[in-house]
């Protein structure tokens, strides 16, 4: 499910045709807009809003694989086009917020103790993007490049070698995170295996087919998952034992690569 959807269609689905009207507007203050027609018009409350929130399902295995990852000292970062009343609210429902080493999403605050305000994670708490192609809210790839470079050129944190960056996502603007986990314009070799998990049927695995030349000359590889993100790879590491396996793929077979080292992850 959409979080920025899902409240809609749950609370008030009238609001849902005025956001199909209203496709062409900025997408983070459209949501704004209607989150206050919400509260004012349709009388909903943010217990309503939260508790909406929490109903969503989890995408299949995604709590085992954060578990799992966090039980062996992943670094894991949520970046994000919703924002953080939405996420934490799932995320404590389900204790998964404990896992996650950090979110970087558009901000959201309460007025008067009771109205969510929902605002551009760029422009308030980030300058404005330089990017020509995602939309004005945020660039996951500018993101995705400040996370890399909190640990060294080595690839290394805590004196300990990152082996594996791996970017899960589905939407189209999750193709400039992808570009940014491998080397840049294709030239020099990564300290780490940059992969790039895209969800089958959304946007994300269209455009890497798209530009498939370009993904392989950054060296990133590619899984698309269809049906479970965990697991969708064979990961075995030096602490890790189990394997992290039987995956529903669209790729022939399940990537399989080892390191003894540390991981950074990243859902977008």
């Amino acid at each position: 499910e959409n979080t920025d959807v899902f409240v809609f269609k749950e609370l008030a689905p009238v609001l849902v045709e005025e956001m199909k009207r209203r496709d062409d507007e900025q997408w983070t203050q459209l949501i704004d807009d209607l989150t206050h027609k919400l509260q004012k018009e349709h009388s909903k409350s943010l217990q309503d809003i939260m508790e909406t929130q929490q109903k969503i399902p989890l995408t299949k295995g995604v709590q085992q694989l954060l578990e799992l990852l966090h039980g062996n000292q992943f670094d894991i970062y949520v970046v994000s086009d919703a924002n953080t009343f939405f996420i934490t609210s799932i995320l404590e429902k389900h204790g998964l917020d404990k896992f996650i080493k950090q979110i970087i999403t558009n901000p959201s605050e309460i007025l008067e103790g009771k109205y969510l305000k929902i605002k551009t994670l760029c422009g308030n708490l980030r300058p404005t993007h330089s990017c020509s192609t995602c939309p004005v809210q945020m660039c996951k790839g500018e993101i995705v490049k400040e996370i890399l470079q909190q640990y060294n050129t080595a690839g290394s944190v805590g004196g300990e070698g990152v082996g594996v960056v791996l970017y899960v996502g589905d939407g189209g603007n999750d193709f400039c995170g992808v570009k940014e986990i491998g080397k840049e314009g294709g030239m020099g070799v990564c300290a780490y295996t940059p992969v790039a998990a895209a969800r089958a049927g959304y946007r994300l695995p269209k455009l890497l087919d798209t530009h498939k030349e370009e993904v392989e000359s950054r060296g990133v590889r590619v899984c698309v998952w269809l049906v479970t993100v965990y697991p969708f790879v064979r990961w075995h590491t030096g602490r890790l034992t189990d394997t992290l396996a039987v995956c529903v793929c669209v790729t022939d077979t399940p990537l399989d690569f080892r390191t003894d080292t540390c991981a950074l992850v990243i859902f977008c």
